[in-house]
């Protein structure tokens, strides 16, 4: 399966733009079955990438019913995905700007991660309005809470975010949301590995 290797070059700090290794992809989609509901579902990645995520997904369900949807502003990245995962309905644009709500049973992502200081403050004042976050704003955030909106009542997530969001300041406004708008099944802390 390809997997794309970290690159701290400037495209990937303004698109935070950084691909799930495979191992990883593997563990989220074990966890996350644990606690789908049951019949056909409906997936989504917002910023499904090359597709490693929904690809182990689709791995953990086998045979199950699933329509899976991925959203990328890459054009490379998204041919890459569909051939990894054929069948994959894909969207070439901004998740964000595109959301569709209450569509979803079930959605898997590792959002693009990009600070503040690189959104810029226009950008990171418009997330803030959009998804109703206060304070320092970065993408990852603006991502999760968009993926709350196109979850189905019932639906479950699973995300992979920098750790820092679970203590730090910055990260005070997503774990509000997140108390008030979602039920959390599971946190799982990595430390420092350098899994990217």
């Amino acid at each position: 399966a390809p997997m794309a290797r970290f690159d701290s070059s400037d495209k990937t700090k303004r698109t935070g733009a950084t691909y799930t290794p495979v191992n990883l992809a593997r563990f989220v989609a074990r966890r996350l079955m644990a606690h789908l509901p049951p019949g056909p579902l409906r997936a989504l990645d917002p910023a499904v990438g090359e597709g490693a995520l929904l690809d182990a997904l689709s791995h953990v369900l086998g045979d199950r019913l699933c329509r899976y949807t991925g959203y990328d502003t890459d054009a490379e990245a998204l041919k890459a995905a569909s051939h990894r995962l054929p069948g994959l309905h894909l969207e070439h644009g901004d998740f964000l700007e595109h959301l569709p709500e209450n569509a979803f049973d079930v959605a898997i992502a590792n959002p693009p991660y990009v600070r503040t200081q690189v959104l810029g403050a226009r950008r990171a004042q418009a997330l803030s309005k959009q998804f109703g976050l206060e304070g320092k704003v970065d993408l990852a955030s603006a991502f999760v809470v968009a993926m709350l909106r196109a979850l189905k009542p019932g639906g479950v997530g699973a995300w992979i975010v920098t750790n820092r969001l679970l203590t730090t300041q910055s990260g005070a406004a997503l774990r509000e949301h997140l108390m008030m708008h979602a039920t959390l099944l599971e946190i799982w802390d990595l430390g420092d590995t350098e899994l990217f």
